[in-house]
């Protein structure tokens, strides 16, 4: 399985703001067979990084929207993480179907570090991406838009 880092590649589509800018909603398309990564392309099994989570915030929720319907050359699968976090179950390509809205939120599994640019007194320490897992097979084709929210974490005053 190739673990492939992507982050580069996905186009926002666009961005607003919140609660005096605490809170950014971001819009990236992920077109998975399009995409050639360094290793390969972005469409095999692997982990692949689609957004990484900009310094200072953190990943707070978000959608996945398949404008596109996914399909595998198999029984692929999808999963959606951070770190060692997932936001959704394994889903079943057959499942991503044009239409097909994926919440995408922290579960029980993810530590108070998944999804957080690890923010330590004005500090990156180390960088942390929102992935998808594709599994069992490779995607053939497929399209979806995330709609993330993060968190400014570096703007809030804290103690």
């Amino acid at each position: 399985m190739a673990n492939i880092d992507i982050s580069a590649s996905m186009k926002q589509d666009r961005f607003n703001q919140s609660f005096q800018g605490a809170i950014q909603d971001r819009t990236y398309t992920w077109e998975p067979t399009k995409v050639v990564g360094p290793n390969g392309n972005t469409d095999e099994q692997g982990t692949h990084k689609l957004v990484p989570v900009p310094e200072g915030e953190a990943f707070l929720d978000g959608y996945a929207v398949v404008t596109e319907a996914f399909t595998s050359g198999g029984a692929a699968t999808v999963q959606f993480k951070t770190g060692s976090g997932n936001f959704t179950g394994t889903l079943a390509v057959a499942i991503l179907t044009v239409g097909t809205v994926i919440p995408l939120y922290p579960v029980a599994s993810i530590t108070a570090t998944d999804g957080v640019a690890h923010y330590v007194d004005g500090t990156t320490i180390t960088e942390e991406t929102v992935d998808a897992t594709i599994a069992t097979a490779d995607l053939t084709a497929g399209k979806a838009k995330l709609c993330l929210r993060f968190l400014k974490v570096a703007d809030l005053q804290i103690g």
